[in-house]
């Protein structure tokens, strides 16, 4: 009678399970289910580690010295595991490259690292609308980090200016949730309304929340970071299919 050989597992860690990790920056403001920093937003269990910048603006400037503690980040989540990395904030995409040059695990920093895979799957004269959560971080050097070779493709549709969010975005208060639904989905509708646009990614991670009612209201597909981590989850742990093999009879 044949025996399996033995299957040796791996220890070494305090806690096991994680599949993807989060970089994310230290915040306070309210976080909704959807949200990157929302833990419950996904069906697997996913492990934080927090950027500690006491001030923000230099990585939103993309200053080179925030490579070195994105790195680290991504290699501290590596050794306890986790097998792809993300990043919760849209301004660490000005060092995907950098980091996915030295880290030791895939790693996506920014949900705009999907757009050339998306772009390819439509016909040459669709183009994507991006919400970020203002114009000026879909800029040259993010686009070129990202590999995006053809920005005419994209239609911006930056959120700054409605004032629930606006309020969101410079103190952290989130004063009615509705009307930042309200907000979005206008703000996606009027970008559906544009010449080509055939798809609609979030580039902002405070606005995933609404993606569901964004669909509804123009029936195009929305893509953003959580169901990119969800993808990274289920890519990283794959499971097996149930159900029924038709068998040859024996008799």
């Amino acid at each position: 009678m044949s025996q399996k050989n033995p299957m040796p597992v791996e220890g070494g860690v305090t806690v096991a399970g994680y599949t993807v990790g989060i970089l994310c920056l230290r915040s306070a403001h309210p976080l909704l289910p959807g949200n990157v920093q929302h833990a419950q937003s996904f069906n697997a269990p996913v492990l934080y580690h927090v950027i500690d910048l006491d001030d923000p603006w230099p990585m939103m400037r993309g200053e080179p010295h925030v490579a070195d503690m994105l790195a680290e980040g991504v290699a501290a989540l590596a050794r306890q595991g986790v097998r792809a990395v993300a990043g919760a904030c849209g301004s660490f995409g000005y060092y995907q490259k950098a980091v996915a040059a030295a880290a030791p695990v895939p790693v996506f920093l920014s949900i705009l690292t999907q757009l050339p895979f998306l772009l390819q799957a439509m016909p040459r004269a669709a183009r994507i609308a991006v919400i970020p959560a203002v114009g000026e971080s879909m800029n040259a050097r993010i686009y070129e980090q990202c590999g995006i070779d053809d920005p005419s493709r994209l239609h911006i549709a930056p959120m700054r200016g409605r004032p629930v969010f606006d309020a969101l975005l410079d103190d952290g208060t989130m004063r009615d949730v509705e009307a930042l639904r309200r907000e979005t989905v206008e703000c996606a509708v009027a970008a559906a309304r544009e010449p080509g646009v055939a798809a609609i990614l979030i580039q902002c991670s405070e606005l995933p929340p609404f993606a569901a009612d964004i669909q509804a209201a123009t029936g195009l597909p929305v893509f953003d970071m959580t169901t990119l981590i969800r993808w990274l989850a289920l890519a990283t742990n794959c499971q097996p299919y149930p159900g029924l093999i038709r068998r040859t009879p024996l008799v």
